[in-house]
This record gives C-alpha cells, structure tokens and sequence, in this order.
C-alpha cells in the first residue's frame, strides 16, 4: 500500500528541466512575483559575471599559481601567460590612445595642445585644427645639442661613474690647454703635462667627486637650509683642502717632480685655500640649495673648468709672489 502511494506521487511529479526548475523551485518555496524577480537578476549577474574576461583572467591567475605549486597542468599555465599579454598589450594600447589622442586633438571637437609657432592636428570628431604644437607632437625633430643633451644625460643614469670620470677627463684636458696657450702663453704645448691633467680628471677627480657626494647625501639627512649649511660647511672644510693637496701633489708626481711636492704646498696651500673658498663656497651654496643630487657633480665639472684652469696655473707658478708670473715652473726645493 506504501509503495503504491509513492508510485503515484513519483509519476505525478514534473521532471524539472532547466528552463523550468528555478520557477518550480519558487513555487515550492512560495517566493513571491518581487523576490523571483529579484532572485532572477542576480543569477544572471553572476552568470554574466562568470562569463567575464575579468573573471576568466582571474581564474586563470588561480591556475597558475597552482601549477607553480605542482597543482595545475601545463595548459593551465600557457592560460595564464595569454592572458598576462593581453592585459600587457591593452595597458600598452591605451597608452598609445592617450599619446595619439593629445597629438591629434580631444575626444570633442578640440584641436591638439602645444606651445610650438605651427598650428596644431584637427581635432577629434570632426573639429577644426588647434594651438600650436610643440617640436615633439609636430614632427620637428630634435636638434643635435638636444641629443647631445639626451645622450649625456641616459648615460648619467646607467654608468654614472665611467660618465663622470670621462667627464672630468675631458674637462680638466680642455683646463690645462687653455692655461698652456692662453694664460701662459707657451709656444709648444707640454703633452705630457696635459696628460697628466686628463688622467687626474679621469681617474680621480670625476670618480672621487662621485664618491663624496654621495657619501654628503647619504649621510647628512637634515632638511631645508640648515642640511645646506652642513653639507657646504663639511665639503669645504675636510674635502676642497684635502683635494687642493692631492690634486698639486698628483700633477708634479706625474711630471716626474716628486721633490717638489712638499716645497710647493708649504708655499702656497694656504693662498691656494683662500682663492678656492672665494669661488667655491658661493657656488656649492647655490649648488645644494637648488640642483638636483645627480646633477650636482656636472654643476662641479662645468665650474670646475675655471677653477682647473687656476691650478694648472698654480701648480706651475709662485702664487704666493705679488708678481705671479716672476717664476715660471714649481718652486724649486
């Protein structure tokens, strides 16, 4: 008897279908016309959400990090890395919108922005053509000083050493020259002398300049003015003295002038300090007030031209003398 009334109650139920099991399923919950309505947009978001680029993207992310784990196949993984290039190509494609988009005009009409002397792309969506635009925008390229510049400045910040040291070479070469021919007026130019400038610059000066700043910006952390002062107070105190004997010492080593080294600094290490302080405390007071850190050493080596066409003199001069041509050549010893 049992078993027929289940036999009758099986056979008069509906078999549900999947068009047709969600409504029997609010019918036997008695959930009203509002709440079905409700329920039903809400399955079809997240259907709609599961379908998703973001969501595959993100599931495939899941899949990747678990094969790295040893718990996904190799196909999981060639998923993953699709779709990290897509998301790389779109970011890509975008910028490259972007960059057309200020270049041609605006999304409304507007022409292209510059500060250039020739007129500007037409604008997007029909408009008429804008402001001027600027040499990068318009074409024009740039000149061989502004490449020089790029140039120069790409290599500061991938070998900023070997720049600065070749820097500081060719600067300290360009120094002495124009000491030998202009200030000294020497009929045959000392090559060897000259040399030896190039390789102070090259191998000490430059790399020494790169060191020392550094050590100043790493170690001297106080802000505003006051950091100012102490890095000045610090560079011109322990390090410019310290630099004026090495570099004098280093030149009559060099020229094969060794005996004259201590004779030469007891003579004129003090006017040479007092001469330096005079150029280079107003400078390097400029210079860490306003430049940037990793442009300060070439501040140094554009000033420093001058200031190495002093000492090439002064290396080879009676500085101290009222007179300072009377004596050609180191002080004897």
């Amino acid at each position: 008897m049992a078993s027929r009334s289940v036999s009758s109650s099986l056979r008069g139920m509906r078999v549900l279908t999947p068009a047709t099991s969600s409504e029997s399923l609010y019918a036997v919950a008695g959930l009203s016309p509002a709440i079905r309505a409700h329920v039903n947009v809400s399955v079809a978001n997240c259907r709609a959400f599961a379908r998703s680029e973001h969501s595959q993207r993100a599931l495939a992310g899941i899949r990747s990090s678990l094969r790295r784990t040893g718990g996904a196949s190799d196909e999981t993984l060639r998923a993953g890395q699709e779709n990290r290039r897509f998301a790389v190509n779109s970011i890509n494609s975008k910028r490259s919108l972007n960059v057309k988009a200020q270049a041609g005009g605006g999304n409304n009409g507007s022409g292209g922005s510059g500060s250039g002397g020739g007129g500007g792309g037409g604008g997007g969506g029909g408009g008429s053509g804008g402001g001027g635009g600027d040499a990068s925008n318009s074409g024009v390229p740039p000149s061989g000083l502004q490449m020089l510049g790029l140039a120069y400045m790409a290599s500061l910040e991938s070998r900023p050493f070997v720049t600065k040291g070749i820097t500081a070479g060719l600067l300290n070469t360009l120094a002495d020259l124009f000491c030998q021919v202009v200030v000294e007026k020497d009929s045959s130019i000392d090559v060897r002398r000259l040399g030896g400038f190039a390789a102070i610059g090259a191998f000490i000066v430059g790399p020494a300049l790169h060191i020392w700043y550094g050590l100043l910006g790493n170690f001297i952390r106080i802000e505003g003015f006051k950091g100012v002062l102490s890095r000045l107070l610090i560079d011109q105190v322990i390090f410019s003295p310290l630099s004026i004997a090495t570099f004098v010492g280093l030149v009559l080593l060099l020229e094969g002038k060794p005996e004259r080294i201590v004779p030469k600094l007891e003579k004129d290490f003090v006017p040479t300090c007092i001469n330096m302080w005079k150029l280079w405390v107003p400078f390097q007071l400029f210079n860490f007030a306003l430049v940037p850190p990793q442009l300060q050493v070439g501040a140094v080596n554009l000033v420093g031209l001058v200031w190495t066409v002093y000492m090439s003199f002064a290396s080879h001069n009676d500085i101290s003398d009222s007179k300072p041509h009377a004596q050609k050549g180191p002080t004897p010893a």
